[in-house]
């Protein structure tokens, strides 16, 4: 008898992993596609130059050096 409860107990403890896991990749897909919505600094200094937006602003936003943003203003012109 205390087999059989043993073995239910197993049955179910095997569930609850693959449910996790299933989750699990459910989260990493979502947090995927926002990664791949979300511009990277680069791309958005790059915008906000595009935009005439500030060499100071811009860095003060992104968080990009100011040399970089220059080379990117160059590029933009």
């Amino acid at each position: 008898m205390q087999e059989e409860s043993y073995n239910s107990d197993d049955g179910e403890q095997e569930e609850q992993p693959q449910a996790t896991i299933i989750e699990l990749k459910k989260d990493v897909e979502e947090l995927e596609v926002k990664e791949l919505q979300e511009p990277t600094p680069e791309e958005t200094a790059m915008q906000m130059l595009r935009d005439g937006i500030s060499i100071r602003k811009v860095v003060e936003t992104t968080g990009i050096s100011k040399y970089y943003v220059e080379q990117m203003k160059k590029q933009v012109v």
